[in-house]
């Protein structure tokens, strides 16, 4: 951030104190909560570290926890009591797993925050950044609409939630998926070669977890093959590297992984059926996109024009499909691993409709103000959704995830 003015540096700085606290605190709660999967991530990269193998195709978080936990001044323990750094050291590759989750937070905010800072009219000004920073808190909390069932616990499960906090390889994914899409849909930023960073954080993002690869790859190859029927977006040769880079990371984990076909099973509605009735699922799908399904009835002759928020549209598209349609097979039916990539996409979405809320340029006219209040109403019931949720994960971890049964 040093080429930013002092202003937008020290809102910069601040959003980045305020992400690590606010964020490590919720990391270090769901870690210790029923779902731990930080502390099964930990184990995996101790074993990669110790033997040097790894049993997973996603290995990104295992290895950056491995290189974080040799970073760890663990012998400064013994200062304090002789015999203590050996047993912070039994320790240390969990909580190397949680820096590295938290890192990843302050990654993400700052990237939002350089967005929004850089999109909006009056750079520079202390206002301005401020507000930056926080529009990029707010896509850290933002959740779906979940008024309806908070009288059952149900807050997860069953909605498409852009933020959950206790998957770590989903928090390391976020940041590299959404540096991604913007090398590809917003050309001639940042200079350098396009194609090149398009590609590396194509390869990056699939190695932290294939989610939202599998999502955007096709809606690429959409847009690519409609491009003249569709508003251009995207800078191509960006596209085509990331297709590649992309498909042939793929391609690898699925040889590794040894292709079994039981890792996919075609069961619409089943997964999500889990968690609610087939005629809550429309509801339920609306209250997760409420905000962008607002601003783009608002305004929707200029968003289909929007290059960047269709095609944002379209991988959430894709994304959300998966979760509604697919499921894994057997045993692992319920795990819902197929939802991850409409989560993903949704924050994307996300991001690209508040830069579009944002902007009083662009094509179209400006929405009357009713329609603008509208949206921000519906975005700040997001918002307390979001922090409802957030505070159930810091109390009482996992409890909030699915409805209760029902009482006889």
């Amino acid at each position: 951030m040093a080429s930013l003015p002092p202003s937008a540096r020290r809102a910069g700085a601040a959003l980045a104190v305020v992400t690590a606290l606010l964020f490590g605190l919720v990391t270090w709660r769901s870690a210790f909560s029923v779902e731990p999967d930080y502390a099964l991530h930990a184990g995996w990269a101790q074993e990669l570290a110790e033997k040097g193998l790894i049993d997973i195709p996603h290995p990104l978080f295992h290895v950056l926890t491995v290189i974080v936990r040799a970073l760890l001044p663990l012998r400064l323990a013994d200062l304090i009591r002789p015999g203590l750094a050996a047993e912070w050291a039994r320790q240390s590759p969990f909580f190397a797993a949680l820096v590295v989750g938290t890192a990843c937070y302050v990654a993400l905010a700052l990237l939002l925050y350089r967005r929004f800072l850089g999109e909006g009219n009056g750079s520079g000004t202390d206002a301005r950044a401020w507000a930056a920073a926080g529009w990029a808190l707010a896509l850290l909390l933002v959740g779906p609409i979940t008024v309806l069932t908070w009288h059952n616990h149900q807050l997860y499960l069953g909605y498409i939630v852009p933020n959950v906090f206790h998957n770590p390889t989903v928090v390391l994914l976020k940041p590299l998926a959404l540096a991604w899409f913007w090398i590809v849909a917003r050309p001639g930023r940042g200079g350098g070669r396009p194609w090149l960073r398009a590609a590396l954080l194509a390869w990056a993002a699939t190695l932290a977890k294939p989610s939202f690869t599998v999502a955007f790859l096709p809606a690429l190859g959409l847009w690519l093959a409609l491009g003249r029927r569709v508003p251009k977006a995207i800078d191509t040769r960006a596209a085509l590297s990331s297709v590649l880079a992309g498909g042939a990371t793929l391609a690898f984990q699925m040889w590794t992984r040894g292709a079994r076909p039981a890792l996919l099973s075609v069961a619409p509605l089943t997964v999500m059926g889990f968690y609610s009735a087939s005629w809550q699922m429309p509801l339920l799908f609306v209250l997760s996109i409420a905000f962008p399904l607002c601003l783009a009835i608002a305004r929707w002759p200029a968003a289909r024009r929007d290059g960047p928020l269709v095609l944002a549209w379209l991988v959430f598209g894709v994304g959300a499909a998966y979760g509604y349609l697919l499921a894994e097979a057997g045993i692992h039916m319920g795990d819902g691993n197929w939802l991850w990539s409409g989560q993903v996409a949704l924050l994307v979405l996300l991001a690209e409709s508040v830069l579009f809320f944002r902007s009083r340029a662009g094509e179209g006219p400006a929405p009357p103000g009713r329609w603008r209040r509208a949206c921000a109403v519906v975005f700040a019931l997001q918002l307390a959704c979001g922090l409802l949720w957030y505070g159930a994960e810091v109390v009482q971890p996992h409890e909030w995830w699915f409805p209760f049964p029902e009482e006889p």
